[in-house]
């Protein structure tokens, strides 16, 4: 029998060159650049500068804290209304201290005083607190004061960030709010956040509340706080709420 002959051995590989540059890394983009694209998205398409779920729910997941000041630049160089409330909605939704001083500055009435209505609008449909905007001690009693304002609109955003501390303080205010505010909308608005921060005794202060014309916006409201707080108590449902 015949030896097989062995194969060839490959080639040396020549020897690494020690002086030789690697390939630079690949660096993650930065804040900036991230909350650039998210701008640009954002103020695309129809609706633009509105929330839309199916289109932005992705969105919201990258947005971070340290991204706010972009967007706060960009509220300061806003042209149009869309403009506007797009840059409130996502330096709230980016969150920290960056999204706390445009509160306080909304709230206060400072530099973005031109726009402030339309702004604090925004704010009043967004609750506040749960972690993502800090609530420290000047803008709640920021807030406090801002209950008695002329605006309703303003009036609304004081009460979301009132929610941020469930305090006695807090479900006074609130409940004054949803008991002799001027307009049925603060009412509504004020008795659902007493949803989110009520004890024992607001339960009590929602059943007794004077009666109501069935099918209201006000009544609906009223009833969906009920719920909801007993829902947080846990409480089960009873047949005279």
């Amino acid at each position: 029998m015949k030896d097989v002959p062995a194969a060839p051995l490959p080639p040396a590989l020549p020897a690494a060159n020690p002086l030789a540059v690697s390939p630079a890394p690949i660096s993650d983009p930065s804040p900036d650049e991230v909350a650039a694209g998210i701008w640009e998205a954002w103020l695309k398409g129809e609706g633009a500068g509105s929330f839309d779920p199916m289109r932005h729910g992705e969105i919201l997941t990258l947005l971070k804290p340290e991204m706010a000041s972009f967007f706060l630049r960009k509220l300061r160089q806003a042209q149009t209304e869309e403009e506007r409330r797009a840059a409130v909605f996502l330096t709230l939704q980016a969150g920290g201290p960056d999204a706390e001083g445009m509160v306080l500055e909304l709230l206060t009435g400072a530099s973005l005083a031109p726009e402030r209505q339309t702004l604090v609008g925004t704010l009043a449909s967004l609750p506040l607190g749960g972690g993502r905007v800090p609530v420290g001690e000047a803008l709640y009693q920021a807030a406090d004061r801002a209950t008695l304002a002329s605006s309703p609109e303003e009036r609304m955003a004081a009460a979301s960030i009132l929610t941020a501390r469930e305090t006695d303080r807090t479900r006074t205010l609130l409940t004054g709010m949803a008991g002799t505010d001027a307009e049925p909308r603060v009412k509504a608005w004020a008795l659902q956040r007493l949803a989110q921060v009520g004890d024992a005794a607001t339960l009590e202060y929602l059943r007794a509340y004077p009666k109501l014309e069935v099918g209201s916006d006000l009544a609906q409201a009223l009833d969906l706080a009920i719920a909801q707080l007993k829902g947080r108590l846990g409480l089960p449902p009873t047949p005279k709420d």
